[in-house]
């Protein structure tokens, strides 16, 4: 595992972050291969729940263009 994670730093798929809210990360082994799982329950309750529905993309399009075409 440490040199997975080592390798990966190194490629820059991946980069330590200092922050307070993470999220658990471990290996499961898989046949020849281990794959990794990420556990987000922690993060879940933390995060602020959104008091709205969340518009259409075609909606957002349809904005942006109008408001393009006016400037």
């Amino acid at each position: 595992m440490c040199e997975f994670i080592d390798k990966q730093l190194r490629k820059e798929y991946i980069i330590l972050l200092k922050s307070s809210q993470t999220i658990l990360v471990f290996f499961i082994k898989k046949k020849n291969t281990k794959k990794i799982i990420q556990n987000y329950r922690y993060l879940n309750e933390w995060t602020i729940k959104n008091n709205y529905s969340l518009s259409l993309i075609l909606n957002i399009v349809e904005n942006i263009n109008t408001k393009k075409s006016i400037y």
